[in-house]
């Protein structure tokens, strides 16, 4: 999946994957105590900057192994989660 918005005031695409959560189960059919919940979570894959080369061709760069360290990947998995929530 894809999401656009902004990081480090750049435009960026963030492809992640949706991994929908489970919903608790006090208790099961037979009486036995149930299971916890499991909450969503996204796992981030790739950060795309488009880039422009010397020859003016747009290319699709990822950046997430540079932009990861000043950027706040934990609060953009918590923006995708309240996508997902709408």
């Amino acid at each position: 999946m894809e999401y656009d918005t902004q990081m480090a005031d750049m435009d960026v695409t963030i492809e992640y994957n949706y991994i929908p959560g489970d919903e608790d189960n006090w208790s099961d059919s037979n009486g036995d105590p149930g299971t916890p919940g499991v909450s969503d979570s996204v796992e981030i894959i790739a950060v795309y900057k488009n880039l422009l080369d010397k020859h003016n061709k747009t290319h699709a760069v990822d950046i997430l192994s540079i932009i990861e360290s000043y950027c706040d990947i934990d609060y953009q998995k918590e923006e995708i989660l309240k996508h997902h929530e709408r």
